[in-house]
């Protein structure tokens, strides 16, 4: 596989770059295959199609890939007032280079809109999860460097991320002497992690993407200790709120590097290597109705009615909410309202079980 990077590091790994500084030199020593998850696949056809590669989108894709344009146009239209020389620049990978001008580190903005002083660097994301402000994001910061380095001077440097399944764009504006700075950050941090010897910190956030934290010696040491973090008398666990909060702070790390092997194994079976005791089950098959408009028709021809039809379906409101969007044109409050005004009457709600989530600023 082609490796665009050259096996230098990536402003897309900074922030776990920068939360363990021993994971880059790890991922090196080892050869992981890319692995995209269906999410990710998404993620990669959306920003294919619009980065003009001509990809093919079904219908929700296409929302997403709308909404983002959309709010690319509004952000440009407020970090230029006047666009008649800006200058446009998408999916390009930049680069720094070190004392002897090898190439050192990169990153790919998705899009950087720039005139002679000023820059908008935006970084779309798909999907729904939580992602970082702009304001403190590493790779923005990252990012913001290369383009400063390979386009600029600017004066001003604007990065910004574009998640229209959360609402709308976050951004942060550098100024020069912010950019000296972050300049500075990235030298340190990209030198500092190809020394070796450099700590290995597992964590959640720090693991998430790593493709080293299935042979990570210390990753793995957090699963082997789990059982020992949940002491028994009998049956019963025996744990103080103190033992419960160290067990919940490290278990997904654990689930991830489970999972991490998990996937490792499934892709040695299907390689035609043998796992003692373990083999592959063909996936389950799943159909749904794609021409809802033809079974319609024919469920009437066979002497149905349309309340029985219409009985059979649930309406996602999410997906009822994108059809009125593109129905009516309107978005943000004025869409919400117009929604819950159809649907006044029509819906039902109920409450799923609670959930455990970390409170962060007990956590902090």
């Amino acid at each position: 596989m082609n490796d665009e990077r050259h096996g230098q590091p990536s402003a897309s790994s900074a922030h776990r770059y920068a939360l363990c500084l021993g994971s880059f030199l790890l991922e090196q020593s080892i050869q992981q295959p890319e692995v995209s998850g269906a999410d990710a696949q998404i993620g990669n056809r959306i920003h294919g199609y619009l980065a003009g590669e001509g990809i093919a989108l079904n219908e929700e894709e296409i929302r997403i890939a709308t909404d983002s344009r959309l709010q690319e146009i509004e952000l440009v239209k407020a970090v230029f007032p006047f666009q008649d020389r800006l200058q446009i620049m998408r999916e390009k990978r930049l680069w720094e280079y070190d004392a002897d001008f090898s190439k050192s580190w990169s990153g790919k903005p998705d899009v950087v809109y720039h005139d002679a002083t000023q820059a908008l660097v935006i970084d779309y994301k798909t999907g729904r999860g939580e992602v970082q402000h702009a304001t403190g994001n590493v790779q923005l910061r990252a990012l913001a460097v290369l383009v400063q380095i390979s386009r600029g001077p600017f004066s001003e440097i604007t990065v910004a991320i574009i998640q229209p399944l959360a609402g709308e764009p976050t951004t942060c504006t550098y100024g020069a002497e912010d950019l000296v700075r972050a300049s500075s950050e990235m030298t340190t941090l990209m030198d500092d992690i190809r020394k070796p010897g450099q700590p290995r910190n597992p964590s959640t956030e720090a693991c998430k993407y790593c493709k080293a934290k299935e042979v990570c010696p210390e990753a793995q040491g957090i699963v082997q200790k789990l059982p020992a973090l949940v002491p028994r008398d009998g049956l019963e666990i025996v744990m103080t709120p103190e033992q419960i909060a160290e067990f919940l702070a490290v278990a997904p790390l654990a689930e991830a590097v489970i999972e991490s092997v998990r996937g490792k194994a499934r892709r040695m079976i299907d390689a035609g290597q043998e796992i003692p005791g373990w083999k592959l089950k063909p996936g389950a098959i799943r159909e749904s109705i794609t021409n809802p408009e033809l079974a319609f028709a024919r469920f009437m021809e066979a002497g149905g009615t349309q309340a029985q039809f219409v009985g059979a379906i649930t309406v996602a409101k999410t997906k009822f909410k994108d059809a009125v969007k593109a129905a009516t044109g309107k978005k943000g409050k004025d869409l919400d309202g117009f929604v819950e005004i159809m649907l006044e009457g029509c819906t039902e709600a109920k409450v799923t079980a609670p959930s455990l989530v970390q409170d962060k600023e007990v956590a902090k």
